[in-house]
């Protein structure tokens, strides 16, 4: 994974890390009180409880999901250009400047998500059909999709002013259209989940305190770079 990122990025990243440490570790904690939620929704589609009520804790999940994951792409994208004097400031005041339009944005991969997951949910109640099988796994696809569309999503919305329909259609083109990217984003959050689910019980310190701040600073810069690059310079028009 090393080798696909530059090496620019590499020594910022080590910068970030080495000079913020304290700072990553708060706002790893603040993050997985707002990711919780989304959490909670998520597990209650692995459990025998109704499906609804997973539907709908995971779908509003996305108030608070969407606005800690815009101030995580606000800071990301200020320690890239340089500007993060006042990191934790930055990041709150972003958290409360962008949180209803984050918010909107939030609720709609997770309600992406919470279809997803039904439909998993649904095909594997037929588990005997072939058909099922390869639909689940389609579903499994698209879940991941989702996922690395919305680090997208809300790096493109901190960074540049679109629609919030233009931004969830950049992000998506960017997933499939940026192969290399894509790549090095679920590599990372893979690599990162599957040392969570490792060790457990004892990873709940790593997912706590260290984890969201891995996954943003790794996986945002990849998603900074490649927004910049492919989006940005576009002045705004259709990706």
């Amino acid at each position: 994974m090393k080798d696909l990122i530059p090496e620019k990025s590499q020594n910022i990243i080590i910068d970030i890390v080495k000079e913020n440490f304290a700072t990553l570790v708060l706002l790893s904690m603040v993050s997985f009180v707002f990711y919780l939620p989304m959490l909670v929704g998520i597990w209650i589609f692995t459990v025998d409880l109704p499906l609804l009520l997973g539907i709908i804790v995971l779908s509003l999940s996305g108030i608070i999901a969407g606005p800690i994951s815009s101030a995580f792409a606000s800071l990301v994208s200020a320690w890239h250009c340089g500007k993060a004097y006042m990191p934790i400031r930055l990041f709150f005041t972003a958290l409360v400047k962008t949180f209803i339009k984050a918010a909107v944005l939030g609720i709609v991969h997770c309600t992406i998500f919470s279809i997803l997951l039904t439909s998993i949910n649904f095909y594997m109640l037929n588990s005997k059909s072939i058909l099922s099988k390869i639909l689940v796994v389609v579903a499994i696809i698209f879940i991941i999709v989702n996922l690395i569309a919305m680090i997208y999503s809300f790096m493109i919305f901190t960074n540049i002013d679109l629609k919030l329909s233009k931004i969830l259609k950049n992000s998506f083109i960017l997933v499939f259209g940026v192969g290399k990217s894509t790549l090095i984003i679920f590599s990372i959050t893979l690599s990162l989940s599957l040392i969570c689910l490792s060790l457990i019980p004892h990873s709940l310190i790593f997912f706590t305190f260290a984890y969201f701040s891995a996954v943003w600073v790794l996986s945002g810069s990849v998603a900074y770079k490649t927004v910049m690059k492919y989006i940005a310079l576009d002045n705004q028009d259709e990706f």
